[in-house]
């Protein structure tokens, strides 16, 4: 099963905290935090400190604010933090098959002032190909976007494994970013990482 779904009725079921209040307090001392109603979409908005406390819906979140964290939630998708080495902008994303086929990435990386080759990104813990199963519908999204490489056809009729962290790390490549990214599977690691498909 694809997991980018909204996961509003996941959280409720297994008693996941959805209030950002009791999230980024405490995050860093002297820090503030900002989290996103992630929406499965490519919208990516700058924020600020008088953004806190505001229902955002975003899959991206960047800012050049001192002092302000940013948040990004996952359940399977791959979380993503991006940054400009000098430390000047930063940015989280939420990237779900969705958000990849319609640009999230792109969308992010046209908010930072400095050169791609001069932001390096971290991807989180997300689900690992072996454990992604998607449909035709969803290779049917990808069309034209050069990323059919990271479909695996199974021998279910119109059944694939997808590769997303790969993907998304192609996209970054081919905007010149650096990337440093972690191989743990939310899906077979669930007693690390909250799965929704584990869970659905």
């Amino acid at each position: 099963r694809s997991p980018s779904r909204g996961l509003g009725d996941v959280y409720k079921r297994q008693g996941i905290v959805q209030d950002q209040s009791k999230i980024t307090p405490g995050l860093v001392q002297d820090y503030s935090g900002i989290c996103m109603n992630q929406i499965h979409g490519n919208e990516a908005l700058e924020v600020s400190r008088s953004d806190l406390n505001k229902f955002l819906n975003a899959d991206a979140i960047y800012t050049q604010s001192k002092k302000l964290a940013l948040a990004v939630s996952s359940a399977d998708c791959l979380p993503i933090i991006l940054a400009s080495n000098d430390a000047s902008e930063i940015a989280a994303i939420h990237v779900g098959w969705r958000g990849l086929a319609n640009g999230v990435i792109d969308s992010t990386l046209k908010l930072f002032k400095n050169k791609h080759s001069e932001l390096s990104a971290w991807f989180a813990p997300c689900i690992s190909i072996e454990n992604f199963e998607v449909s035709k519908d969803v290779l049917e999204q990808f069309n034209n976007k050069n990323l059919d490489k990271f479909f695996f056809p199974l021998k279910a009729k119109d059944k694939w494994k997808f590769d997303l962290r790969n993907a998304a790390l192609k996209v970054m490549q081919r905007k010149g970013v650096k990337v440093n990214q972690s191989n743990l599977c939310t899906y077979t690691e669930d007693n690390l990482f909250y799965s929704y498909t584990v869970s659905y």
